[in-house]
């Protein structure tokens, strides 16, 4: 397979709605299928490939020796079809599967893999009436015991409106970094100001004061009641909303796909 069919391949497979995955290799148990990569690939490339579509992979395995504290939610699945023979491998996270791209040895060498294995159901043992924050905690496999404190008065003073509570408690709970190196939690005294949620949002302010507030729509803005420099917020319109919704999708995770 070429790059390009590899990538709709894994794609199809990753899809929800697949139904069961059943690998045609000899001695290979079930729960996957594998891939066969054709001479013209490379590892890197395949790798650069994933990760632009499924964010930042976790190293499960490299020199041939694979990382101890793989579990079977954070990639062990991948692992299992090449035991020992197994030399590189790193995993992507995307639904219901795990994605994973290395190299193995055989008979006639060390070759290129590409496998998609079922993955564990993450949201099995959530309680009922569990929160959105505590489906993301379970995803995620953070440890919800690692609480920071933020005071958020002067936070949303600045901005001129108040958070929503899963918000504030998503920060709290995973302090500054992205979920998959892909999707940023902004957060208060961040160490850079694109991170920050205050400073990124006064940067916004002077972007809609110089080119207006179209990109925003349907959503509204509001200036906010101190505006430190003209700083302007999202506003939701009038028909109801998320908690979570947003004008502007941040640009996670803090560490726990690494």
């Amino acid at each position: 397979m070429s790059e390009q069919e590899l990538l709709s391949a894994v794609h199809r497979l990753a899809h929800p709605g697949t139904g069961d995955l059943e690998c045609e290799e000899a001695g290979h148990p079930a729960g996957h299928v594998c891939l066969t990569p054709s001479d013209g690939n490379s590892l890197a490339g395949l790798q650069e490939a994933l990760s632009g579509r499924y964010g930042k992979p976790r190293n499960l395995a490299m020199g041939g020796y694979a990382d101890p504290t793989v579990t079977a939610r954070t990639g062990l699945p991948l692992l299992a079809p090449f035991g020992e023979r197994l030399v590189e491998m790193r995993a992507w996270a995307y639904g219901g599967r795990l994605i994973g791209c290395g190299t193995a040895r055989f008979d006639d060498g060390i070759r290129l893999v590409v496998l998609v294995t079922e993955r564990e159901d993450l949201m099995a043992d959530m309680p009922e009436g569990a929160s959105w924050v505590d489906g993301i905690v379970a995803v995620t496999g953070w440890d919800a015991t690692r609480v920071g404190t933020v005071d958020w008065a002067p936070v949303e003073a600045r901005l001129g409106t108040a958070l929503p509570g899963d918000c504030r408690r998503l920060v709290e709970l995973f302090g500054h970094g992205a979920f998959d190196g892909y999707l940023e939690l902004l957060i208060p005294d961040a160490p850079f100001e694109s991170g920050d949620i205050v400073r990124h949002t006064e940067w916004l302010a002077e972007w809609a004061r110089r080119r207006g507030s179209d990109m925003w729509e349907p959503y509204g803005v509001h200036r906010c009641t101190r505006p430190p420099a003209g700083c302007w917020s999202g506003r939701a319109p009038s028909r109801p909303t998320s908690s979570t919704g947003s004008p502007r999708a941040p640009t996670p995770t803090p560490g726990p796909s690494s």
